[in-house]
This record gives C-alpha cells, structure tokens and sequence, in this order.
C-alpha cells in the first residue's frame, strides 16, 4: 500500500518528503543536527538515546535515514544500526563519534553503517553525507521541493 501511494504520489508531480531519525543524547548537538537536517526541507524526528530510537523505528513509518551517535546511555548507537540492517534494509545509518578510532570505524562499516563521521562535525559535511545516503535509497524517494518550510519533530 505504501509503495502505491508513493508512485501515485510521484506520477501526480508530488514530491515525497525525506524522514529523518536524528539519535543524539547530547541535548545542544541534538538540536545543531536537526536544525541543519531539516533546513534541506526535510521531516526530521530526533530522540535521545538508542532505546527511544529502536522503539520509533519498530512502531513508525519507515525512515530514510538515521544519523546517530554511537556512545549513548540505554543503548548505543551499534544497537541502533543492528536493528536497521536486520529490520529496515532501505533505511540508511550514518553514526557519528567523537572517538575516531580505525578499528570501530571499519567494524561499523563492515555491519552495514553507510558513513561514520568524526565530531566535531561540519554541518555541510554531515548534509553532503545525508543527501549522498538519499540519492542511494534502491527506488528511493524523490527529493523535497526546494522553499518548503523545514520541519521539526519531537
């Protein structure tokens, strides 16, 4: 039914809107990660940890993309993209760290991340990533329409 309403949505000239699943426990880089998320015009949901992430992502529609942090309280981000590589094969992870180590790196990357990124982060960095993960969605989604007013979504 979904994949229906999509090409209905796409044969009609509707652009579909990205959905993103910021993971953040650190209040303040929640908030950077959103607001440049969503200044694309995208549909951008955050929680703050990686439980809170598991349950969005098992009672919600799907997601495009998760951008997470790795090291976080009640689960971490390697939690958060075991459960989309097992359950939400379209679903792209980008996780972010501000331990850069080689090993974890290439351990993320073997289990499925699509990016890992270092913090601190630069924000184009991090949206140049994003719309690389977006354009590579197998049937993926068309992208906002330019001038639509960017959304935040707790």
């Amino acid at each position: 039914m979904i994949e229906t309403a999509r090409r209905k949505s796409e044969a009609s000239g509707f652009t579909a809107v990205h959905r993103l699943l910021v993971v953040e426990d650190d209040a303040e880089m929640r908030s950077l990660l959103v607001e440049a998320l969503a200044s694309e015009g995208r549909k951008v949901y955050d929680v703050a940890d990686g439980e809170q992430a598991i349950h969005r992502l098992r009672t919600e529609a799907s997601f495009d993309v998760v951008v997470s942090d790795i090291k976080m309280p009640n689960r971490d981000g390697h939690a958060v993209l075991q459960e989309v590589v097992e359950n939400h094969p379209r679903t792209k992870v980008v996780l972010i760290t501000a331990f850069g180590e080689v090993d974890e790196y290439l351990d993320a990357m073997n289990r499925g991340a699509f990016e890992y990124l270092v913090k601190p982060l630069k924000m184009v960095d991090l949206t140049r990533v994003v719309n690389r993960a977006l354009s590579e969605i197998p049937g993926g989604r068309m992208a906002a329409k330019p001038g639509r007013g960017a959304q935040r979504n707790a």
